[in-house]
């Protein structure tokens, strides 16, 4: 008696489980690139947020307001504030913390820094005072 091999056209239990592997891996690599990118917009959106607080902040020191000419800590609420005009989006402040540091000189100058998740600017701003 002879036994001929039959092959049937379905799925073995190990295509099936080979092939839903592959599937899983591809979803997995798929969802990583796409939070990495989330990730790179949201440091960009709050780079530029940190960016305009910043400016807001150096231009009310130059104008000479005390509040941005003596040492002290920005909230995220004022960077907030300091923010709002450029139309940035108002919940990627509290990620962002501050600070305004003297640095002497005739004329004063103080160093603005803002800081965040991967993020840190400053800037060094000339102030009124002095003597001529």
């Amino acid at each position: 008696m002879r036994h001929h091999a039959h092959r049937t056209s379905g799925l073995t239990l190990v295509e099936a489980l080979v092939g839903t592997l592959l599937l899983l891996l591809a979803l997995t690599a798929f969802a990583a690139v796409a939070a990495q990118s989330a990730r790179v917009v949201a440091t960009g959106q709050l780079t530029n947020f940190a960016a305009d607080a910043l400016n807001g902040a150096a231009q009310a020191a130059q104008r000479g307001n005390t509040q941005y000419t003596q040492a002290r800590t920005l909230t995220s609420d004022e960077l907030r504030l300091l923010a709002q005009s450029a139309g940035r989006r108002n919940d990627l402040s509290a990620a962002l913390t501050g600070d305004v540091v003297p640095q002497g000189g005739n004329p004063p100058r103080v160093r603005i820094s803002i800081r965040g998740p991967g993020i840190a600017i400053s800037e060094v701003v000339t102030v009124p005072g002095g003597t001529p």
